[in-house]
């Protein structure tokens, strides 16, 4: 009985996934290629671009799985994902997460009215802003730090009483 079997037998009534074939431009290879040698790039682009320059040469999944010392997943997502959308498949996809919940008007008087301390007070603090807008502590840090934002250090000029100042200025 074995030997009227015709080819190879599949677990689970599955059919053998085969890797697509890529075939690469010249643009697409220098470009992958750029990734590659340029000491800038992160080591997850240069690993998908050495993934993609390998398929493109022929090479099974098996043979760039040893040869870059990653996964049999990592290769075939990245190499499905470029035959599906080429360059732009190997890009990080959008990642879920909380939406931002901040408002024009609490982003603007975050950033605007930290110049303008309120009359009682010399400057603000973080706790002092986040509750006149409305936020959290946290994010009131968090915007100020991108925004090189610092109203705890005071810039101020000191006039000298040296009566010969400005000769000397």
């Amino acid at each position: 009985m074995l030997d009227t079997i015709v080819g190879p037998i599949y677990r689970f009534g599955q059919m053998p996934r085969i890797a697509p074939q890529l075939t690469l431009t010249d643009v697409q290879t220098e470009a992958l290629e750029r990734i590659c040698r340029a000491v800038t790039s992160p080591a997850a682009h240069v690993l998908r671009a050495r993934i993609i320059l390998l398929a493109a040469k022929g090479w099974p999944n098996d043979d760039i799985v040893h040869e870059l010392n990653t996964n049999k997943m990592t290769v075939s997502k990245w190499r499905r994902r470029f035959a599906q959308s080429g360059m732009v498949g190997l890009q990080d996809a959008p990642r879920s997460g909380r939406p931002v919940r901040l408002s024009p008007k609490q982003l603007n008087c975050v950033l605007s009215e930290v110049t303008k301390p309120p009359a009682s007070r010399s400057r603000w603090s973080c706790r002092s802003m986040a509750r006149h807008a409305g936020i959290s502590k946290s994010r009131v840090q968090q915007l100020w730090e991108r925004n090189d934002l610092k109203p705890h250090q005071t810039r101020t000029f000191k006039v000298s009483h040296d009566p010969q100042f400005e000769t000397k200025f």
